[in-house]
């Protein structure tokens, strides 16, 4: 177990400016986690914000693999699906060759029926499998974030 006091402070943003991860900075924050929407991934110019990282001082501890409701490693529609960790995937080795190693993802999106629990899980599953081998290549992983109201991974108690 590590010791809480050496923890460094940490912010999740969708920012990659040299300005922005530098103002961080001046106020003590040391590492930030990627979250940017859908609509703006083809924006990011990975060895830009690895640059104005370092220049700040900032550590890229996490990027947080886009989510809507139709980006769901979980959906029943393969098509769908697919096409999710595709995306994921290539946003994956983009980040991995700038050094981020650490890659958050939703379970799924929702609601999920009680009834397409089971089917949606093991969609998750799958689709978690693709993506954990793609970080794999990379020496990365995948982190699979809890979340509440009907998502997967709502609970620990049988693999809800």
């Amino acid at each position: 177990m590590s010791n809480y006091k050496e923890w460094a402070t940490a912010i999740s943003t969708p920012h990659t400016d040299y300005e922005t991860l530098n103002r961080y900075s001046s106020c003590n924050i040391k590492a930030v986690e990627l979250s940017v929407g859908w609509d703006k991934i083809d924006q990011i110019n990975w060895e830009e914000f690895r640059a104005n990282a370092d220049k700040a001082g900032i550590e890229i501890c996490s990027y947080h693999l886009p989510f809507c409701g139709s980006v769901n490693i979980a959906s029943l529609n393969w098509e769908s699906r697919y096409t999710t960790a595709f995306i994921h995937s290539s946003l994956i080795e983009k980040a991995c060759n700038v050094g981020i190693k650490r890659f958050v993802v939703h379970p799924s999106a929702e609601p999920i029926a009680d009834n397409d629990r089971a089917a949606s899980m093991d969609a998750a599953k799958q689709t978690l499998h693709k993506l954990a081998d793609v970080a794999e290549k990379f020496g990365a992983v995948i982190c699979v974030e809890n979340l509440p109201r009907t998502c997967l991974h709502k609970s620990s108690k049988n693999g809800q």
